[in-house]
């Protein structure tokens, strides 16, 4: 679960950069 956290990482900061509520 190594190359998935970074993935992760970079969607919810995507979606928080784009959404802020």
């Amino acid at each position: 679960m190594s190359g998935q956290q970074t993935e992760l990482n970079s969607w919810v900061f995507m979606v928080t950069a784009r959404a802020p509520t």
